[in-house]
């Protein structure tokens, strides 16, 4: 338990709104006796506030108050804890004076606490899953092979999409948490597997499993997270998830220094994904199945939303995100390789670079979430389309600070895709069928990765970095304009937005 006290003096006319229970973004508490109060519903296992007022003078009293709480929120509410007390502190005194980052719908303790497991296991995912993009420039130089098998053998394992596909209509039947579980723990195993490779076939074989399965569980998340947090909460929900699943990516990042100290030390970097297992078992054990899942199972009733209306989103969302993804794949897996050998950073370089121009990625996904939550998914999602490809093609182009500018803009504004476009992913369909169309979203992303990486490697090799990144550009910028044939779902319940009379 955390005790917050706050002491202050205020006009005589605020105190009868310090002493009423609470009802606002933060906490919604019930009164058990004067000045004392206990919740009723907010992201905390546990909070009472207790108010004592002192007259001072004619027109003012000092108001003494004692929060006790205990958020729950496991592990992030210990790192934080002093953001957290400090909000506290200032909501004592006004409870409309909330920061602006706290999300629009207040969280009840239940989806407070599944948010905060999805991004635990997200953080794993994203560490276990984004191995082999950050190490492959030194996988090849270990194992032999130029940039062109690279290319080849990134795209192979996207074919763990189909796994990834029959994983994710598993869970339209079985359930959202099973397969995290499960499918969380074995991309582990095989990615452990993965660092005892003798050759590109291991390398390849190896993380098409584990790509196949990490994606399920990563893609299961925000469907979990979504269809438990409040309506004005799910954008920027799915963004601070998916912003996890980022530093996981990072903390590859924070060890891939060591990949200088020998041709084989990639091999130790990827034996650390041994730890995820134990770690996926702990978080997954209090991760309870969603609600919504769990009412359509007892209810044993398939949607009755028009075919129409599913196969219009699906087509239609799902070209977009294959323009996206032709895009992006290619400047995800080829920077690395870009800057090791067309601009001759070391891995400690490389590091401070991707690191120093992607960690503000941050802001555009708290900030678009915020925007995406309260106003439109659509004009957040245009805005981050168009700067996404601007601000990386440019990256390609130029050298120098020029090349760190760029980086950082488009990592800024583009991130901004994650609340806004990422959230759809569950939005768009139903609870039965919400898991198959992530799925078929899903291979349509690795369509359009693979296609990114088959074009981006030979004109690479004839024309350069930067004539090809701003040719493969084209692909958001045409995303962006498909995007207005969506329905808006901001702030409508997900069965308003996936019903029979949802168009």
């Amino acid at each position: 338990m955390t005790t917050v006290v706050s002491s202050h003096v205020v006009p005589n006319d605020r105190v009868e709104s310090i002493l009423r229970a609470r009802d606002d973004a933060l906490v919604a508490e019930r009164q058990v006796e004067p000045g004392r109060f206990e919740l009723v519903e907010g992201p905390f296992r546990r909070w009472t506030r207790t108010v004592e007022v002192t007259p001072v003078d004619d027109d003012h009293s000092r108001v003494d108050q004692r929060m006790r709480f205990a958020v729950a929120m496991p592990v992030w509410g210990i790192v934080g804890g002093p953001a957290i007390a400090r909000m506290v502190r200032r909501h004592a005194v006004d409870e409309h004076v909330t920061p602006w980052w706290l999300p629009p719908d207040r969280l009840s303790a239940r989806a407070a606490d599944v948010v905060s497991r999805c991004c635990l296991l997200a953080v794993l995912g994203g560490f276990v899953g984004g191995l082999v993009g950050q190490t492959i420039t030194f996988i090849g130089t270990d194992l032999h092979f130029r940039v062109d098998a690279q290319s080849r053998a990134l795209a192979i394992i996207r074919l763990g999409a189909l796994l990834t596909m029959a994983g994710l209509a598993l869970a339209d039947r079985r359930g959202r948490r099973p397969l995290i579980l499960w499918t969380g723990i074995g991309a582990a195993v095989a990615s452990t597997l993965g660092a005892l490779a003798p050759d590109l076939a291991w390398v390849t074989a190896s993380q098409l499993a584990c790509r196949g399965l990490v994606a399920i569980s990563v893609l299961l998340l925000p469907i979990l997270a979504a269809e438990e947090v409040p309506a004005g909460s799910r954008a920027l929900t799915v963004g601070v998830i998916t912003m996890s699943g980022g530093l996981g990516v990072g903390m590859v990042l924070w060890v891939l220094p060591l990949a200088d100290v020998s041709t084989s030390a990639w091999r130790w970097i990827w034996a650390l994904s041994v730890l995820a297992i134990p770690a996926t078992w702990a978080v997954c054990r209090g991760l309870p199945e969603s609600r919504r899942f769990e009412a359509r199972a007892a209810r044993s009733a398939t949607t009755q939303a028009s075919p129409a209306i599913w196969n219009r989103r699906l087509v239609l969302f799902g070209l977009i995100v294959t323009l996206l993804y032709f895009f992006v794949t290619p400047v995800q897996q080829l920077q690395n390789e870009f800057l090791r050998h067309a601009r001759g950073f070391s891995a400690t370089r490389i590091t401070l670079f991707v690191i120093g121009t992607n960690t503000w990625g941050g802001i555009g996904v708290i900030v678009g979430g915020w925007i995406a939550d309260r106003r439109s998914r659509h004009s957040v999602a245009v805005i981050a389309l168009v700067g996404l490809a601007v601000g990386n093609a440019a990256m390609f182009a130029w050298h120098g600070w020029s090349m760190w500018v760029a980086s950082a803009v488009g990592s800024v504004i583009g991130a901004a895709t994650i609340p806004s476009l990422g959230v759809m992913y569950p939005e768009l369909f139903d609870t039965s069928g919400r898991g198959t169309a992530s799925g078929i979203l899903n291979i349509a992303a690795v369509v359009g990765g693979a296609l990114g990486l088959a074009i981006a490697g030979p004109l690479i090799d004839q024309r350069g970095y930067g004539l090809t990144f701003a040719v493969l550009a084209v692909a958001p910028i045409v995303a962006a304009i498909v995007m207005k044939a969506l329905p808006e779902t901001a702030r409508r319940e997900l069965e308003d937005i996936s019903g029979p009379n949802s168009d």
